[in-house]
């Protein structure tokens, strides 16, 4: 999803896109790899999806046939079905998690969503409607229906197949989190019952293979495995459609409506977006990816002048990630701009699609360009490579972020360390599932600290040898689910360092480093006007990293000397004028900083240089509020 920016960050973006929009036409490309792998994903679940938008009542009408072939080695005797729809109902989780507001959106109490399954039955035609029953692993609120068991007649044996047809209704809520309308506007995303994950032995470290299935909430996004889809959308005959895969099929309309089929295949998701008001360009680049990449552009006329501005930073992303990562497999690749007023279905990732920002963003900011960058780089991290987003957030939204911001710098050289100035306030470990961190938690760890862990990673190693694990993670890893253990193991492979002490600190634990000035202690020398300055440092969780320290003497000339914890001298000795103060990684070149509050000393009134830094802090962190 995309990127929880602080206020005072994305204004200085706004404000530097004015001055680096002319920028973005200097980007080099480089090819990206033109090699191929013939196999790409298992293909283990097969959806064919029928469903009509009814325009009226904002709903949709569907069914689905469901092929899901048994990868593992034991019978299986349930089945376990996402109904995400239904986290839009009154006592569902995800409503109390969130309060009914999430990212800034708030949920109009007045317009649900839910779903309902009207038919389940085998393909025999055996009923499995009495068999269901909604079931909460993971808190057990009775009220919540996001998560569905379905006891089988007859177990699904090892490498045979189950067939299932669904009929299902889903009432659309006003757009919020993800999902919903906003007057002619609809955004499907997550809106049809789907297959939880199941996983094998030794999959994700995992003893004994079952199904991963959990409830929606608040803070999680999703994990399903790889398959084949098929969808046919009826939508009214002026509407466009944007949706997963390529166009396979849209005969002409009848009566006033359309039918358009749309293909996908190894994908884990598929999300449409529909609206009568969609601008839609098409562009094709035959240079990116392993086919050439088609993107397709569907804009909210409020945007239209920034038509250009997104098949360009699409095309040089890409470009970038395919040279970085691997190339991108698909043929599409398309782009949804909402419509000013549906900022819940703005900035998120699916399978071969991606919403920007809503069209209520200025034209001139530089965000347009951010958001699509991020919800690019999750192409890789989440819809190819594909963790479990449920246990295991950081790996998509750290990596995503930390992509975006190798991207993001190409465009602005200081992107990365504007990033940095946000201060962690509330560190937590990594490797928590996404719903156990609070609100403020998770985007400060899942999205920043992440992807500062990630930086810190690339000081240690070099951002060429940063790119070769990645590339390799990447290549290793892709249609398979990986874990974080696997991310290590592979880090310290091709690194040839070894990082799991690392890990232990700062992604199995809450750790990161702080510099601090605890003292300088200044003696008079025989010459006028000259001290002896023994300025004494001290660091939590170094990493080895060298820092520079900037200092300031009274007559005015400033001086930068380099510190390493493990190899320098402490205190540092030095003579001079007077000192007015010192400041540690002044221009926050340091990515494994948790905070710069304590990197400034001046002698004489250090208490109040603590305290200014410290409302600084405060007032750049929960400026937004007042504002919003």
């Amino acid at each position: 999803m995309r990127t929880t920016v602080p206020f005072w960050l994305r204004l200085l973006i706004t404000l530097s896109g004015i001055l680096f929009l002319g920028f973005l036409s200097m980007i080099s490309l480089t090819p990206a790899e033109a090699t191929e792998d013939a196999a790409l994903s298992e293909r283990r679940v097969a959806y064919q999806i029928d469903v009509k938008l009814d325009p009226g009542k904002k709903q949709l009408l569907g069914t689905e046939r469901i092929r899901w072939r048994h990868p593992g080695k034991k019978p299986v005797s349930e089945i376990y079905i996402h109904l995400y729809p239904n986290a839009f109902s009154k006592g569902s989780t995800f409503i109390k998690e969130s309060g009914g507001v999430l990212r800034e959106d708030k949920m109009d109490q007045r317009s649900p969503g839910w779903m309902e399954i009207t038919a389940l039955r085998l393909a025999d035609g055996t009923n499995l409607l009495p068999a269901m029953r909604f079931v909460q692993p993971d808190d057990g609120n009775p009220d919540d229906r996001t998560l569905a068991r379905v006891d089988l007649p007859r177990p699904v044996k090892p490498g045979t197949s189950l067939e299932l047809e669904v009929a299902f209704r889903v009432q659309l809520p006003k757009v919020f989190a993800r999902m919903g309308y906003f007057e002619e506007f609809v955004m499907a995303g997550q809106w049809f019952p789907k297959l939880a994950a199941y996983e094998v032995a030794g999959q994700r470290q995992r003893q004994e293979e079952g199904w991963n299935a959990h409830q929606y909430h608040a803070h999680s996004e999703f994990y399903a495995d790889f398959g084949t889809f098929e969808v046919t959308i009826t939508v009214p005959a002026s509407y466009q459609v944007a949706a997963t895969g390529k166009l396979a099929a849209e005969p002409k309309p009848k009566n006033g409506w359309k039918h358009v089929t749309f293909e996908a295949l190894d994908v884990h998701d598929f999300a449409w977006a529909a609206s009568p008001d969609f601008l839609v360009e098409k562009r094709t680049f035959p240079e990116l990816g392993t086919k050439g990449i088609t993107v397709l552009l569907y804009l909210d006329p409020a945007h239209q002048a920034a038509k250009e501005r997104y098949f360009q930073i699409t095309r040089q992303t890409m470009d970038r990630f395919g040279a970085w990562f691997g190339p991108y497999p698909y043929e599409t690749l398309s782009i949804v701009v909402p419509p000013p007023g549906a900022g819940g279905a703005g900035g998120m990732e699916y399978p071969t699609l991606i919403t920007a920002w809503d069209a209520s963003v200025p034209v001139e900011s530089l965000a347009l360009e951010q958001v699509v960058v991020h919800e690019l780089a999750h192409q890789y991290w989440y819809g190819m490579v594909a963790n479990n987003e449920f246990e295991e957030p950081w790996l998509d939204e750290g990596l995503a972020t930390y992509s975006e911001n190798k991207m993001m710098s190409t465009i602005l050289p200081h992107y990365s360390r504007l990033t940095m100035m946000t201060p962690i306030l509330e560190p937590a470990p990594l490797s928590l599932p996404a719903w156990e961190y609070g609100d403020d938690a998770y985007a400060a760890n899942v999205y920043l600290r992440a992807a500062r862990v990630l930086s810190g990673i690339e000081e240690v190693v070099g951002e060429q040898e940063m790119f070769r694990i990645l590339k390799t993670y990447f290549n290793r890893y892709r249609f398979s689910h990986p874990s974080t253990k696997d991310f290590l193991a592979t880090i310290n492979e091709v690194s040839g360092k070894n990082f799991d002490d690392f890990f232990n600190r700062f992604v199995f634990r809450e750790r990161m480093v702080d510099y601090r000035i605890q003292n300088i202690d200044s003696e008079a020398t025989a010459q006028p006007g000259r001290y002896k300055h023994r300025i004494t440092l001290d660091v939590t969780d170094d990493i080895g990293q060298n820092v520079p320290i900037l200092i300031r003497f009274a007559d005015g000339h400033t001086e930068e000397i380099t510190w390493n914890a493990k190899s320098g001298p402490n205190p540092v000795v030095l003579e001079g004028p007077a000192i007015q103060w010192a400041w540690i990684d002044p221009e926050f070149s340091n990515p494994m900083e948790i905070q710069h509050v304590n990197n400034l000393y001046r002698p004489v009134s250090q208490q109040t240089i603590l305290t200014w830094a410290r409302q600084l802090s405060f007032w750049l962190e929960h400026l937004k509020l007042w504002l919003f």
